[in-house]
């Protein structure tokens, strides 16, 4: 097909179809950070609640995840639909010498923080949830 301008080419498929197949593409956009006693890893989520995120730790593994998705009431329909507050599973391999035991996390104005305390040896560090404040 050749396009000339002026000319009307519609899209290919349904406009619909193509923003569902990105909506399932999406991942959570993420900042690391390293501090000196700490790593700070933050992840944009917003319209969650901090009871939704589970936060675990495996090996040398850090995962993020969001197992209920939103249930938005959606009073009208849009020609266009960016907003995303879907499940998500996000992982990310752990410094070498971060103590597990002590991440923590907190959930404020749709940004999830997660604090990775630095350690002086390595650890084995074994299967931990961490608690979203």
């Amino acid at each position: 097909m050749t396009v000339y301008p002026g000319t009307y080419s519609p899209l290919p498929g349904n406009v619909n179809e193509i923003h569902k197949q990105q909506q399932m593409e999406t991942k959570p956009t993420v900042n690391i950070s390293e501090h000196k006693d700490y790593y700070k890893v933050e992840l944009s989520v917003p319209g969650h609640a901090k009871e939704d995120f589970v936060i675990s730790t495996s090996a040398d593994e850090l995962i993020m995840e969001v197992l209920q998705p939103l249930q938005v009431k959606q009073q009208q329909e849009y020609s266009q639909q960016e907003f995303n507050c879907e499940c998500f599973s996000y992982s990310m391999k752990l410094p070498q010498k971060t103590d597990a035991c002590f991440i923590s996390a907190e959930y404020t104005a749709g940004i999830l923080f997660i604090y990775l305390p630095k350690t002086e040896t390595p650890l084995d560090n074994r299967e931990h949830l961490v608690v979203v404040y």
